[in-house]
Parts: C-alpha cells; structure tokens; sequence
C-alpha cells in the first residue's frame, strides 16, 4: 500500500527548513574559512615585514580566495537547485491528486456501466423467463387437451 501525499505547504515548509539549514551551514564554513585567512594574515604579518610577502603565504591566500569563490558559486547553485526541486515536487504532487481524482472518477463511471449491463441484462432473463413460462404453460395447456 503506497504512503498516502504529503501536504504540499508542510513539503514547502520542509524545503525552506533545508534551505535555511543550508544557508546556516554555509555562514558557518565561510566564517571559519575567513577565520583561518585572518589567522594566516596575522601569522603572515608577524613573520615577516609589510613590505615582504612569503610566496607560499600568498598562494594559501590565494587558494582560499579562489576556495571561498567557489564555494559561493556551488552555494548558490544548491538553492537554485533545491527551490526547484521543491516547485518539481509540488508540481508531481499535484498531478498525483490530479491523476488519483480521475481514476476514481473513471472507476465510479466503470461500475456504473457494469451496473447498467447487469440491469440490462437481468431484464433480457426476466423477459425470456416469462417467455418459457407462457410456452411452458400453453404446451401443458396442449398435452391436456390432448388427453
């Protein structure tokens, strides 16, 4: 037996829960990505003067930047992507409705029809009973008058 449809507004409900735990996530890996950058700058500017830069300081720097970047870039694609998987979920869901209302209806119009055929039917016996009675009857009726 299948499960029955979920409410399309808890589904959405449900959906902008993920996303906004999604967003959280993110906040919480950027800002640790931002942290460990400061880290590395203080590190940086501790080590050496302002005027020099270690070259393997900058290239962390550098692959956290293009890092950060991307992150932003998968991001934003994720709620892209979950926004519309949420509005493709709705969408089969309602066509599920759809399709369950008409198959309901088609199977009431099915029985509906059986129905008429047996009440078609029934009468063809009940004429053809009242046909072999009345022969039945005019045959005893015959086998009498014989005798």
């Amino acid at each position: 037996m299948s499960p029955k449809p979920r409410d399309p507004l808890k589904r959405a409900q449900q959906n902008r829960e993920a996303q906004r735990t999604s967003r959280e996530r993110k906040k919480a890996y950027i800002a640790n990505l931002e942290q460990k950058v400061a880290e590395l700058e203080a590190l940086a500017q501790n080590r050496q003067p302002q005027s020099v830069i270690d070259p393997q300081a900058e290239a962390i720097a550098q692959r956290i930047n293009h890092l950060q970047e991307q992150n932003d870039a998968i991001s934003k694609s994720t709620a892209a992507a979950e926004e519309s998987l949420a509005h493709m979920r709705l969408q089969l869901l309602s066509t599920l409705q759809e399709n369950c209302r008409l198959s309901t209806h088609s199977s009431v119009r099915v029985v509906m029809l059986i129905f008429q055929e047996l009440q078609e039917e029934q009468q063809r016996l009940i004429v053809r009973a009242s046909e072999l009675e009345h022969k039945l009857n005019k045959q005893r009726t015959d086998s009498i008058s014989v005798k």
